[in-house]
């Protein structure tokens, strides 16, 4: 609709759909101290409950908050919420509104998708300390992208669940790195599914009705052929613990994993990411995937993808404690200690890790920073 009318854009510049207007939802919440409590949302084409933020308000509220306010306001409290059958996904925390008019600067017309994310602070005030956001009871299944995903912090989901998705949960950063430093985002005592006993029905909006794992004909996301992931790491830090998988099994078509990243990612990733007390089951084929070169996964060569890495705490994941997984031809990080595990297209290290990062916008071209540091005291592996 939005490539045929255009006559809020500036000149002849001509939207990307998937960018600029493609966000139909169910619940479109533009300010976060709202209470949802025992609600349901299915079926929409974008995303079924969405927190979207206004740089400034618009329509029948415009004028009575200050610019940026939406964004830094606290979530009223989410509970017990269910999000089924929505093409982006489920629950998506974050994105704004654009809120001026269409110019040669910014060509695009008013109230079109833009750039935003949540920060909850104490009484909105960036200043005063940060109020997390607690989604708490969550329930999403057969969303064909996401079952949720949330950029920002503080941003906490807990007692959740997650099934049939194509990607259960992405949690990406507040993205202003390296201002944001002391947000982060986690998950805890959730449980993810990748196939579930829930096979779905042909027809609907769902087009992609294939073979699961057991050989047995099911509701797909996106396609046949889409990497599944239960827990999708982005950016960070973001925190990983006391949650189960179960049921992510890797077919001849496709690859489905418990823990993946987001896919031809270009931004950075800090080794502060971190999992911990993680219930693996027997059901789990493949723990972790760092992706491989193809159809989904591009050349799989961009920054964020050769320095995908978390820290594995506890050793839930690897079996060895206080160790990293990184990608296994990430050489910053190799040395002869590391461990390859050539299906997760990974390695398992032991060391101290830094994130560099070299800013020549923001700080003379000879400085180089290491920033977010996180170490890890262990010299070597102990098998637990």
């Amino acid at each position: 609709m939005c490539l045929s009318m255009r006559n809020n854009v500036y000149g002849d510049y001509i939207p990307i759909p998937s960018t600029d207007c493609m966000a139909v939802s169910s619940f479109w919440i533009a300010n976060p101290n709202n209470n949802l409590i025992d609600n349901a949302a299915a079926g929409a084409q974008a995303v079924g409950m969405w927190y979207i933020f206004h740089q400034v308000p618009t329509g029948q509220s415009e004028g009575q908050y200050p610019a940026g306010q939406s964004e830094l306001t606290p979530l009223g409290k989410f509970y017990n919420n269910r999000v089924h059958s929505n093409f982006k996904a489920g629950l998506f925390i974050g994105k704004g509104v654009k809120t001026t008019k269409a110019s040669a600067a910014n060509p695009r017309e008013y109230l079109t998708v833009d750039n935003a994310r949540f920060r909850p602070h104490q009484d909105a005030d960036a200043e005063k300390p940060r109020v997390p956001a607690v989604i708490d009871g969550l329930v999403a299944f057969k969303n064909n992208d996401h079952g949720a995903w949330a950029r920002g912090g503080d941003i906490v989901f807990r007692n959740c669940g997650f099934s049939d998705n194509g990607i259960g949960l992405t949690l990406a950063s507040d993205g202003t790195f390296p201002v944001d430093e002391g947000c982060s985002l986690e998950v805890t005592h959730s449980v993810f599914v990748g196939e579930s006993d829930n096979v779905g029905s042909q027809g609907g909006q769902n087009s992609y009705w294939g073979r699961g794992a057991n050989r047995e004909y099911r509701t797909l996301p996106r396609n046949k052929t889409f990497p599944i992931r239960g827990f999708q790491i982005y950016d960070g830090p973001v925190r990983l613990t006391r949650c189960t998988f179960r049921k992510f099994t890797p077919t001849t078509d496709r690859h489905s994993s418990a823990i993946g990243f987001f896919m031809k990612n270009a931004w950075q990733m800090t080794p502060q990411n971190n999992v911990s007390l993680l219930r693996m089951e027997r059901s789990v084929g493949l723990q972790v995937f760092f992706g491989a070169p193809g159809q989904w996964f591009g050349d799989n060569n961009n920054d964020g993808d050769k320095m995908s890495i978390f820290h594995d705490l506890d050793g839930s994941v690897t079996g060895y404690p206080d160790t990293f997984v990184g990608r296994a031809d990430n050489y910053l990080i190799r040395h002869p200690g590391c461990l390859t595990v050539p299906r997760w297209n990974g390695m398992i290290c032991a060391g101290k890790y830094a994130q560099p990062v070299f800013c020549p916008d923001r700080f003379p071209r000879s400085e180089i920073f290491a920033c977010h540091p996180w170490e890890s005291s262990s010299p070597g592996f102990e098998r637990t």
